[in-house]
Parts: C-alpha cells; structure tokens; sequence
C-alpha cells in the first residue's frame, strides 16, 4: 500500500507544511493506513474531525504560551519544495 499524502506535526515549530487537508483523499488514506497499522477504527471523516479538533486545542494552548512567553529573536521561514 502506498501513499500519496501525508501529515507531520511541525506546524510553525521547525518549518511549516503546506498540506492540502481539504483533500477527501487525504484523510481516506490515512484512516486506511490507521485501520492497516494499528486497528484504528476511523472513517475518513471521522479522522479528519479528531485531527481539526486536536488542532484547535493546541492552537489555543500555543496562543496562551506565547502570551506569556516573549520571543527571543524571529527567524524567517524555511521554504523547502519536495518533489517527487
């Protein structure tokens, strides 16, 4: 089985990925993957719900972090294209 697509969590740490999430094909590949892997039982919509919701709580935790943490320097954006 082979895959076209995929999701890293590096978003704004290391560099950015510019993922297409609203792709259907994304998430039912990945909730196939999770079935094969780990018995994971997910539908692709399923999936991509507990993805955006987990995200939205990271995001608020992130933005409670960086209220109270101020940046010690900025650093401009990695800009990698990966081809295959």
């Amino acid at each position: 089985m082979t895959f076209d697509n995929y999701i890293f969590d590096l978003y704004g740490t290391l560099i950015d990925i510019h993922t297409d999430e609203e792709q259907a094909g994304l998430w039912q590949d990945m909730a196939a993957y999770l079935q094969y892997q780990f018995e994971a039982d997910y539908t692709a919509k399923e999936l991509r719900k507990r993805y955006l919701e987990i995200c939205a709580q990271e995001e608020e935790a992130l933005s409670f972090y960086l209220a109270i943490i101020p940046s010690r320097h900025s650093a401009p954006p990695l800009m990698l294209k990966i081809s295959a």
